[in-house]
């Protein structure tokens, strides 16, 4: 069973909303109509909500109840990094609650999710 995307699954990081994360989300939004899971009608009223918020937790309210979208092949093997060797956090990612010290570097790291994908992403904590 797929997992679904839940806007109120992840911490609040409820800043402005970007052009840039609107836009990945409308992409998003169109991967799920032509993969048939959203009506036109369906459609057309998330991409409204989505472009109506004006904060990140209500554009991505858009995708609510949505499952994931798969990867695509990333058409080669990249170098596999360590946690302690985060990503830098992207502006459409949302951190979640879960917080750890990678053992080989000793960094505080922060999991980030990405809401089109589901993917789990690492990338050093703040605090």
């Amino acid at each position: 069973m797929a997992a679904l995307w839940s806007s109120s699954s992840m911490s609040e990081d409820d800043g402005p909303v970007s052009e840039e994360e609107q836009e990945r989300l409308l992409q998003a939004l169109l991967r799920h109509l032509a993969d048939g899971r959203l009506e036109l009608e369906q459609f057309d009223a998330r991409a409204a909500r989505l472009y109506g918020a004006g904060t990140r937790t209500a554009a991505r309210a858009a995708l609510d109840g949505l499952p994931f979208l798969d990867m695509q092949p990333s058409g080669g093997r990249r170098p596999r990094r360590r946690h302690g060797e985060g990503n830098a956090v992207q502006p459409h990612w949302v951190a979640t609650d879960e917080v750890f010290r990678d053992p080989t570097s000793g960094r505080v790291m922060r999991v980030w999710v990405d809401p089109t994908t589901g993917t789990r992403h690492y990338a050093q904590s703040d605090g």
